[in-house]
């Protein structure tokens, strides 16, 4: 997705959070809260959904008791989840749905979870601070997923790997084994942990790619990330286009 995608959906979501706040409010009132303690429940709302903190249970049932709500603060709250789940929602960062900028790669390239390609002494800091230069990582949405690399053109299948750590990454093959001089021989089953296209000259990126799917008689919206490399063998010249995207759970 691209940055004015997401500058549009947060024009919606801001829309959106009015309105559910409003909604949180008429319904504190409904449920006996005095005005100052239905405002005091939605400034607190407000804050933590758009701090990154959140709304957590522990939140309202701690102002419902400040309120003297001990006997109906469990069903208070039960009635405000809906409205405050749908808070958490739509106030989660939308910076993992938007496309990477496009990476300049020359030599051989491995796609992988970034987990394997880390020493366990490094990880996790491995993934919070990338100690590799030459390399794009991130998340897949989905979490744990199987990933098929593709060629655009011909559908040549370059490999397949499973994430385990819910996260992919495009990494440089000599600097890996620069870093990480046991990798393939740890990981030398290339079917399952990791894919290797070699003589790769482009630019790699990854692209989070909107799906729409019917579900219990519903539509619902889904997320997907995508690897994606254009550029050429620096050996042959042909020119080498591919999409890594998810195939399995």
């Amino acid at each position: 997705m691209t940055k004015q995608w997401a500058a549009k959906k947060e024009k919606e979501r801001f829309k959106e959070r009015i309105k559910v706040l409003e909604e949180t409010y008429d319904t504190c009132l409904e449920l006996g809260l005095t005005d100052e303690e239905a405002s005091k429940i939605i400034q607190t709302c407000d804050e933590n959904s758009c701090n990154g903190y959140g709304i957590h249970d522990a939140d309202i049932l701690s102002l419902l008791l400040d309120f003297d709500k001990i006997d109906d603060c469990f069903k208070i709250r039960e009635k405000l989840n809906p409205f405050l789940s749908k808070l958490n929602s739509i106030s989660s960062s939308l910076d993992r749905y938007i496309d990477s900028e496009p990476m300049e790669f020359d030599g051989d390239i491995i796609i992988t979870d970034p987990c394997y390609v880390s020493l366990d002494s490094d990880w996790p800091a491995f993934w919070g601070s990338p100690m590799l230069y030459k390399c794009i990582m991130r998340d897949t949405i989905y979490g744990d997923w199987g990933c098929t690399t593709f060629d655009k053109n011909s559908n040549k299948i370059y490999g397949k790997f499973c994430a385990d750590a819910g996260l992919v990454g495009v990494f440089d093959r000599a600097e890996v084994a620069d870093y990480n001089p046991n990798f393939e021989k740890d990981y030398g089953d290339r079917q399952w942990c990791w894919t290797l296209i070699e003589n790769f000259k482009g630019k790699c990126w990854f692209k989070v790619k909107q799906v729409r799917y019917k579900w219990d008689h519903q539509w619902h919206t889904d997320y997907e990330v995508e690897v994606h490399g254009s550029g050429i063998n620096k050996i042959t010249g042909e020119p080498i286009e591919f999409v890594g995207e998810q195939t399995s759970l």
